[in-house]
């Protein structure tokens, strides 16, 4: 009985409960040199699901200090630092252009949408695995945005 409270206790000093694996900080191997797919983006007042909206997929990289994608109808790019959990990025958009809607309709205006997927990106967030991806939250801790399905990108 006292081997197992103290192996318990042993575990727990040393993290080996489930839920402090996503709490460990963010390897850079992990997080650069992917190719991330945005799932789904706070737009201000809630989660937007990306393919419910766009035919193709949006995507973010992250490489040695430069960010760089295409948001919602445009690219963007900028720079970012990483700090264990905490990630501070950085960008703008470099170019807006038009992609179709789910449903084939093309979007009037695209800059609400380039605008609403950098403002879920740009400032400090808390960055964590779920699943098979990533989430960034912001100060009050509200998932801003969604990133799944990372590829490595070439060597």
């Amino acid at each position: 009985m006292r081997l197992g409270l103290a192996l318990i206790a042993i575990c727990f000093l040393l993290g080996c409960a489930t839920s402090q694996a996503d709490e460990a900080p963010l390897s850079p191997i992990l997080l650069e040199d992917r190719q991330w797919a945005i799932e789904s983006y706070n737009d201000g007042t809630s989660l937007v699901h990306w393919h419910d909206l766009f035919s193709r997929t949006g995507w973010i990289r992250f490489t040695g200090g430069t960010v760089d994608g295409a948001s919602a109808c445009g690219g963007f790019v900028g720079t970012y630092r990483l700090v264990e959990n905490e990630i501070t990025i950085e960008a703008g958009v470099i170019l807006a252009g038009s992609c179709l809607r789910q449903d084939g309709r093309q979007p009037v205006n695209t800059w609400p949408l380039n605008e609403a997927v950098l403002n879920a990106l740009n400032g400090t967030r808390t960055i964590t695995r779920e699943h098979n991806g990533l989430v960034l939250r912001d100060g009050a801790g509200q998932p801003q945005i969604f990133l799944t399905s990372p590829e490595a990108t070439s060597p």
